[in-house]
């Protein structure tokens, strides 16, 4: 008993450990039947799109049915505080992301000279509540490529092959999948101080992100403030973006000095009157 405590706290403890990022469960996807090579590699594209930006702990397949394990074990132990139960369970899958291709559709386009194919790929992104197994944000995405650029990657040799046309579409489906990652799990954060201003407009800021969140120079924020109403009972939350900033060096784990690109005014201002501000990350 006292050995399955201490592998059950050991477990919470990486948990814990990982506080400082986002875990995310990610599922293999639903496969298209004849296609089971192009499904495989459509979900290793978007793992390493998750693994890529340094903000997430991924928890595979395995690792999510050990934290199901472990949740069942829990119901009929009376060894383990239900707090830390609870906390186990948010830590090791608040959200899962899984996926379902759509179609893969190969086409071969014969020109005088030579052919070459085209390979569309369509497929689904899902994010479902763990707890109550509700789909809380969903995409399609569909890469889209130009007649003209497929011709001239046909005469490079590069979709000479339906493998080579696929490997293509894989390419061009990173930039969707990157927005799709930047519109849910936007790093949220605020701006620590105003370094530097001139003629009434802030010039440059320091940002509560380093290299713990994966922060990298050239990253962009926009600025929002948040205004909050109270009508008829209820809380009302707007947002307005007030301006964009650019980072321009990550000073540690925790903090990076960022260049005003916009709003330079309006931000000074909102900060000055202590207004709520807030930095959303941005492609």
């Amino acid at each position: 008993m006292k050995i399955k405590l201490l592998l059950i706290l050991f477990f919470v403890m990486a948990l814990k450990s990982w506080s400082q990022k986002t875990t995310v469960a990610l599922l293999p996807f639903e496969k298209v039947a004849s296609f089971p090579a192009e499904s495989d590699a459509i979900y290793e594209k978007v793992k390493q799109a998750f693994i890529a930006t340094n903000r997430f702990e991924i928890v595979d397949r395995k690792n999510f049915e050990k934290i199901n394990s472990e949740k069942e074990l829990q119901k009929t132990e009376n060894f383990l505080n239900s707090d830390i139960v609870a906390q186990a369970n948010a830590k090791g899958a608040e959200q899962l992301v899984t996926g379902r291709v759509i179609y893969v559709n190969y086409t071969k386009h014969a020109t005088e000279s030579s052919f070459y194919y085209d390979c569309n790929i369509s497929f689904s992104l899902d994010v479902l509540d763990v707890e109550t197994g509700q789909v809380i944000y969903s995409a399609t995405l569909k890469p889209e490529d130009s007649f003209l650029n497929s011709v001239l990657k046909s005469s490079l040799g590069a979709n000479s092959t339906p493998a080579k046309a696929f490997d293509n579409s894989l390419i061009r489906m990173q930039k969707y999948i990157d927005a799709f990652i930047e519109n849910y799990f936007p790093i949220h954060t605020q701006i620590l101080e105003i370094v530097e201003t001139k003629k009434e407009e802030a010039k440059e800021v320091l940002l509560n992100v380093g290299t713990q969140t994966g922060t990298q120079k050239n990253d962009k924020y926009s600025v929002i403030e948040i205004t909050t109403y109270d009508a008829g009972g209820k809380s009302i939350k707007r947002e307005v973006e007030i301006g964009e900033l650019k980072v321009i060096d990550v000073q540690g784990a925790e903090i990076s000095s960022a260049k005003v690109s916009k709003g330079g005014e309006a931000i000074l201002e909102k900060f000055q009157s202590n207004a709520k501000l807030l930095c959303k990350s941005k492609i």
